[in-house]
């Protein structure tokens, strides 16, 4: 508390003569999406024209569902993916649970046992995000894909490190995956709506038997992909 506040941050550095005046919002009022739409109402560019859209053209390139061609072979396509992604919807009580690896063995069932102490998080160093952003546009994947392959890299080396008897086994095909939230923007004008946002929970499996960084990257860049791609959410 307060849910949402005004900041003024002044400046007596002598250096710049601009203070600032930052909005906190609570999360629990809005997100990313919600707020950058939110802002779009009060902010303008340097020579005054509006802005219209904070997310910039290109990313939305592959955000929703296309395709080729018309007629009824769109639609039969069309049908076809719809159909796809229901059945696997329909089939995910049928699927096999997660290999019990090194990194999660003791964390959940009946006999889950206390290991908060046994796992300490240690940070490093920081990375630069200029550095992150060169590693997305080097790999030709997207932001959000340079983190997950970057936690599928450190849950392998966990293993690595136990020396993990499961993913040595299963090699490639071990499976850990990791609950993604997708997010659908309001399409709605009017303010009260803007903010509300709707949500849904995707499986995405990390691949953490990949010992390739190439392969890695690709398995998670078909993942992601496929999620966004397909009407599956």
């Amino acid at each position: 508390l307060p849910w949402w506040e005004f900041v003024l941050l002044r400046n007596h550095s002598g250096v710049f003569e601009e203070s600032m005046l930052v909005l906190r919002v609570d999360h629990a009022i809005g997100d990313g999406l919600s707020i950058g739409k939110l802002c779009t109402l009060i902010m303008t560019f340097e020579d005054g024209s509006v802005v219209k859209d904070l997310i910039p053209p290109k990313m939305r390139v592959g955000k929703e569902i296309r395709t080729n061609g018309n007629g009824i072979w769109s639609l039969v396509r069309m049908l076809g993916m719809v159909i796809s992604a229901g059945l696997k919807v329909a089939l995910l009580p049928t699927t096999r649970f997660d290999h019990e690896i090194a990194f999660a063995k003791g964390v959940v069932g009946k006999n889950a046992k206390d290991t908060r102490q046994r796992k300490t998080i240690i940070f490093d160093q920081y990375l630069p995000m200029d550095f992150v952003k060169a590693i997305k546009t080097a790999a030709g994947i997207s932001f959000n894909d340079v983190l997950v392959v970057a936690l599928s890299q450190a849950i392998h080396d966990f293993c690595h490190h136990s020396d993990c008897a499961v993913i040595k086994k299963h090699g490639a095909k071990a499976r850990c995956r990791a609950v993604m939230t997708f997010g659908f923007p309001s399409n709605h004008e009017d303010l009260n709506d803007i903010i509300r946002n709707g949500w849904v929970p995707l499986s995405l499996c990390l691949g953490v038997g990949h010992t390739d960084i190439a392969h890695r990257i690709r398995h998670i860049k078909r993942g992601t992909s496929e999620l966004k791609e397909t009407p599956i959410a």
